[in-house]
């Protein structure tokens, strides 16, 4: 891993990377294949379309033909890339992602969009708060939540170097600050330490949580604590080693995830936590057991206390509980 932080303001969509990577990608290699279901305009690949047509192909609503098609795409040689909002890639076409994909060891790349909030005005029915859990408990699947760019572009050129199965699950149209350089090489099964801290206090977090992680270190600072901050993008395989590492060191961990508090991140750290034999408190700031709901990015992370001022209160809060835990038990 080569990791190098972004310190200039650097701003792109995750679906203007999706596309400018496709089409180098497929520039570079013909076997490459961008399937569709009727949603070009919303990716941004309406390009790849026109510029590649040998190399494009458009389902419509059919998300379910468009998965068993890949897996078949697959066998043949070619190098799938599917796209479609998040819920439309999990939970309709689910039995022939297990069958054409994951069952038949098929190679797939799908880059699940507007997962969680990121869905925004499109309300409950193209809202997926339980995408992690269904693909996690799916065998030969790699599961990932990108905090910025960068990362998404790492993980297609990771994808089509080494194929398998690959879901990923991000933004879709708005812009995002780039948290990493463009020469940054990650590593899939990996976290990233973005900030060592000093205060035993740990923040586990995963695609635009990350930067909300980051301003509530900001927030914390000016109360003298300083947290260790972990980009956790790889979901699976997930850093054991890293996680049990700050159970070790840490009093307080929190997790912050754009998902259901049920079977994401959080369980998965609780599950460690559990393993381990060391007494560490734990925060999870996640969606509650709910539908989603219509409303502006940052009416629904208001909504849900995904802001970066939750999790600093949440850690101030706990601390406030330990500190008082300690005063009775002297």
């Amino acid at each position: 891993m080569k990791i190098t932080f972004e310190k200039e303001k650097k701003t792109t969509s995750f679906r203007a990377t999706y596309s400018q990577t496709l089409d180098r990608l497929i520039k570079e290699d013909k076997d490459v294949v961008v399937l569709e279901a009727d949603l070009m305009k919303s990716s941004g690949t309406d390009t790849l379309f026109k510029d590649h047509p040998n190399n494009c192909i458009n389902f419509g609503i059919s998300e379910a033909n468009m998965i068993s098609a890949a897996g078949g795409m697959s066998k043949a040689g070619l190098i799938p890339f599917a796209h479609s909002f998040a819920p439309f890639v999990t939970r309709r076409p689910l039995d022939q992602i297990y069958m054409s994909i994951a069952y038949s060891n098929s190679n797939l790349f799908i880059y699940a969009s507007d997962a969680g909030i990121w869905s925004q005005r499109n309300g409950g029915t193209h809202t997926t708060n339980e995408d992690i859990a269904i693909m996690n408990a799916m065998p030969n699947c790699k599961v990932f939540n990108p905090s910025d760019p960068v990362q998404l572009t790492w993980l297609m050129n990771n994808y089509h170097e080494n194929k398998g199965f690959y879901y990923v699950r991000c933004g879709r149209k708005n812009e995002i600050q780039h948290i990493y350089k463009e020469d940054s090489i990650f590593e899939v099964g990996k976290g990233i330490v973005l900030q060592q801290g000093t205060s035993k206090v740990a923040i586990i977090a995963a695609g635009m949580m990350v930067s909300e992680a980051l301003l509530a270190a900001d927030l914390l600072r000016e109360k003298m604590i300083t947290p260790t901050i972990v980009d956790m993008f790889s979901i699976k395989p997930y850093d054991e080693s890293l996680i049990q590492q700050l159970i070790s060191e840490n009093d307080l961990i929190l997790v912050a995830e754009n998902h259901s508090k049920i079977g994401g991140i959080g369980s998965i750290v609780a599950y460690e936590i559990a393993k381990s034999k060391h007494n560490v408190r734990f925060k999870h700031i996640a969606i509650p057991d709910a539908f989603g709901e219509v409303g502006s990015l940052e009416f629904l992370k208001s909504k849900f206390k995904l802001n970066a001022s939750d999790i600093a209160e949440s850690i101030l809060e706990e601390l406030s509980l330990v500190k008082n835990l300690k005063r009775r038990k002297k």
